[in-house]
């Protein structure tokens, strides 16, 4: 609580903020071409074909293959090709149901498909069609067959590397739901090292309809994709098993970490992975050029591709040069079609028996070139994550020996586990350029206070408090509350608490909603004491406290502010770089980020963002003011794996083109929203529309209150500010913060910090820190829920206020490329 700012200014409110980052954890969505609430087609499963088999005889059969959807719906269609057959395929019947077991579905759920209204379909070679729309209930993630009754065929448009047990049986049985009839089809084992395949015979997609996925994200790619090795038992050892029905790739566990996000916020997956393909010419199936329209602007609800291809080119004798050129062309196309398109550098192969320093040069400077110089709008470094040893003979770098298969070209297990968890979230939840920004409107008399956190009796509606902090930890009134997500928790840091003198506090929460009330638990030592925040070295007094705060590779780090001066002509506050043990509950202090007079940052907040957003690598984006209550808001990003020690730190300095300009001096750093009189900052993402929104407490005249700010990308444009929070106006002053002016008296006077009358003097409002996992989208509107302080009484406070969704504003265009 910042007492010199109150005695210099009576009745300004007081404190320091703290606001909460963390990466989703990835979590987060954004708005697609269309908002979160309206039905829309999304590929929910696919596979590319790439074979024609000629075994085994198909006319007068059934076929049952399963499928597993990466969405849940209330509607479906199907997708059949006949993209390799080189005659007529006539099929009579067709149907879907749930899987009960192997080939066998639950009874009642055997629903029949039509094509143009009519039972049969007959295709073309190279055709393909869609089923007519047909109601029916479908869960992520469960199994579902799709029968095909096969009047004629003389061979079989086939997906190879399947790795899913797929059903065939005698005659015409699309509408019996038993398996007595079915027997696995074969399994295309030819005898070689990679062992049996499992393949798919011409079903090619799964749609489904659904009002909770707002798209598609859409991998093109090789066998790594298609998930070769991905089930192989014994850790990809080569005498290890290829087991069937595993959903081991790295985009079935990519696909599961969407999952979880809330509806809204979920997008499908569809695997257009071909085991032996290549960019430009040659190899399995159609290029990935050729194949482009079918299997990626073709597939439903796409918004975001990932290009992962270029080793089989490269093995086969392809220069770099050739495959780029191959890549610009389908990032052009891509673009054009109005989706975004991510770059995945090519992984480590110098364990391959046949590759070459020559081949190792090019995929070198292929990768240098979608890092550096390609227009993708974002990237996601494999290479980076999965490079091991160098193989000596060769001087080509292998796969980490704990992420490779046998044959040294593709990952295990564990490397495909290890790529899902390397993608960020954030990059999946980015809209197509198809979708313009949306524009926020604040609702007025929507802010509305829902809770008090702070002391054991809420001092508006005299009810006990949820968190009952006096009695529980001794906390009688703090402030500030930034918060971050680490270890599935939503930790608090808290100002000069009273009942601990200046001391800082910590909590937490690990559940909860809202709506129906958030618990504070407080950080406790061995002795059950409450944890005070006090680096060692670092003066954690009166008006010097935690900061803001971040987890990165499960590391909780803390950003304090210390060495406060009484003296407004010469400040000398300073921000601190801490890393917080929250198992012993011991601090480390790591580094000075910022120092005044001069420095931008001694109030911060901070937010991770994937590799390609404002760099090849993850990267921590730091928004920051400098005097209190007398600044601008600053930008600054670090890598991630630099966040220590603070290397590689840039600042904004403006934009040309549209595109942000960084300098590595501090002082050259211009502000991304002006201001002035910025206390306490707040920056956060609201993946349900695609903005970050910012929240600051201001004394300005216009602005005076808590303000919001929105933009598409960390440096803005921002929008002009807004007035979400005023107590005269919004029912605050008489109500939660002390009125002196009231009669009769509001009751509401003290506790509060320093040497003013509470009677007296008037309270105030500032530290406006969203918690950005209750961020809600529904519909038409956008939902966020803060903590606010309050001087008088000394507390902190939930808060809620609404917006609508619009259009994007005038002139206010979503950067391409983060």
């Amino acid at each position: 609580m910042d007492v010199r700012a109150h005695q210099r200014n009576v009745g300004a409110s007081q404190g320091r903020w703290l606001r909460r980052f963390s990466l989703l954890a990835f979590v987060v969505m954004t708005l697609a071409a269309t908002q979160a609430g309206a039905a829309q087609w999304v590929s929910a499963w696919t596979v590319a074909h790439s074979d024609r088999l000629t075994t085994p005889a198909m006319s007068g059969t059934s076929v049952r293959m399963i499928v597993r959807p990466t969405v849940s719906g209330n509607a479906v269609r199907i997708k059949i090709e006949n993209t390799f057959g080189q005659s007529p395929v006539v099929f009579s019947a067709a149907s879907i149901g749930q899987v009960q077991s192997g080939a066998a579905e639950v009874p009642g759920s055997n629903t029949r498909l039509s094509f143009n209204g009519q039972a049969g379909l007959t295709l073309a070679p190279g055709a393909g069609a869609y089923s007519d729309p047909v109601a029916f209930a479908m869960q992520t993630f469960a199994l579902y067959a799709i029968t095909l009754d096969v009047t004629l065929a003389s061979d079989i448009s086939a997906h190879a590397l399947g790795l899913t047990t797929n059903y065939m049986a005698t005659g015409a049985h699309a509408a019996d739901p038993s398996a007595n009839a079915f027997s696995p089809v074969p399994n295309n084992d030819h005898g070689t090292g990679e062992g049996p395949t499992f393949p798919f015979y011409w079903v090619a997609a799964l749609d489904v309809q659904s009002s909770s996925t707002v798209g598609t994200i859409v991998i093109l790619g090789d066998s790594i994709s298609d998930g070769e090795c991905s089930t192989r038992s014994n850790n990809g050892a080569g005498s290890g098993v290829v087991t069937p029905d595993v959903y081991n790739r790295w985009t079935d566990l990519i696909a599961a970490r969407l999952a979880v996000l809330p509806p809204g916020q979920s997008k499908a997956v569809a695997d257009e992975g071909i085991a032996g393909n290549r960019v430009v010419s040659g190899g399995t199936g159609p290029t990935a050029l050729s194949r482009l329209n079918r299997d990626v602007l073709g597939r439903s609800g796409a918004t975001l591709v990932i290009l992962f291809e270029g080793t089989n080119d490269i093995a086969n004798g392809a220069s770099a040069a050739t495959v780029i050129a191959g890549d610009q062309q389908i990032i052009t196309s891509v673009h054009a079609a109005g989706l975004q398109i991510a770059g995945a550098t090519i992984i480590p192969r110098g364990g391959d028996g046949f590759w070459t320093n020559a081949m190792e040069q090019e995929r070198l400077a292929l990768n240098d070139w979608i890092r550096h110089q390609s227009s993708f709008d974002a990237l996601v470094d494999f290479d980076a994550l999965m490079q091991g040893p160098v193989n000596s003979t060769t001087g080509a770098v292998t796969i980490n020996p704990a992420w490779r298969c046998f044959d040294g070209v593709h990952p295990n297990a564990a490397g495909y586990a290890a790529m899902a968890a390397f993608v960020d979230l954030i990059l999946l939840q980015k809209p197509s350029l198809a979708s313009t920004p949306a524009s926020l409107t604040w609702v007025p008399g929507s802010t509305v206070k829902l809770e008090q956190f702070i002391g054991d009796t809420d001092y508006q509606t005299k009810a006990p408090t949820l968190s009952l902090t006096n009695t529980r930890y001794k906390v009688v009134g703090t402030d500030l509350g930034y918060s971050f997500e680490h270890r599935n928790q939503l930790v608090f840091l808290f100002g000069d608490t009273v009942g601990f003198g200046a001391g800082d506090t910590m909590a937490s929460i690990t559940s909860g909603e809202p709506e129906s009330g958030l618990t504070l638990n407080f950080f406790t030592k061995s002795d059950h004491s409450t944890l005070l925040v006090q680096p060692p070295g670092v003066a954690m007094g009166a008006f010097e406290v935690p900061d803001s705060g971040i987890s990165i590779a499960d590391k909780a780090y803390v950003v304090c502010k210390t060495n406060h001066s009484a003296d407004d002509n010469n400040p000398t506050d300073t921000s601190i770089l801490t890393r917080f043990d929250d198992v012993a509950n011991t601090f480390t202090v790591l580094r000075t980020i910022s120092r005044l007079p001069g420095g931008k940052f001694t109030e911060m907040a901070l937010h991770e963002v994937p590799a390609g957003f404002v760099g090849t690598q993850p990267a921590i984006v730091m928004w920051g003011a400098g005097i209190y209550r007398k600044s601008d808001v600053y930008l600054a990003t670090v890598p991630a794996n630099a966040f220590e020690t603070g290397t590689g730190t840039r600042y904004f300095a403006g934009l040309t083109a549209g595109q942000p300009v960084w300098t590595d001096q501090e002082q050259a750093a211009v502000p991304v929203a002006l201001d002035g009189t910025v206390g306490n900052v707040s920056v956060t993402y609201a993946s349900g529309v695609g903005l970050w929104l910012m929240t600051y407490d201001s004394r300005a005249p216009s602005t005076k209150g808590i303000v919001f700010r929105y933009a598409s990308a960390p440096w803005g444009p921002w929008s002009d500010p807004t007035v979400i929070f005023d107590p005269k106006r919004d029912g605050g002053l008489g109500h939660f913060i002390h009125d002196p002016n009231i009669v009769p008296d509001d009751g509401l006077d003290g506790p509060t910090i320093g040497s003013a009358d509470p009677h007296t003097t008037e309270g105030g409002d500032y530290a406006p820190y969203v918690l950005e996992r209750f961020t809600k989208t529904d519909g038409a509107t956008l939902t966020i829920y803060y903590v606010m302080s309050t001087w008088n009484p000394y507390t902190v406070i939930l808060m809620r206020s609404t917006f609508t969704i619009g259009p994007a504003a005038p002139g206010r265009r979503r950067a391409a490329r983060h």
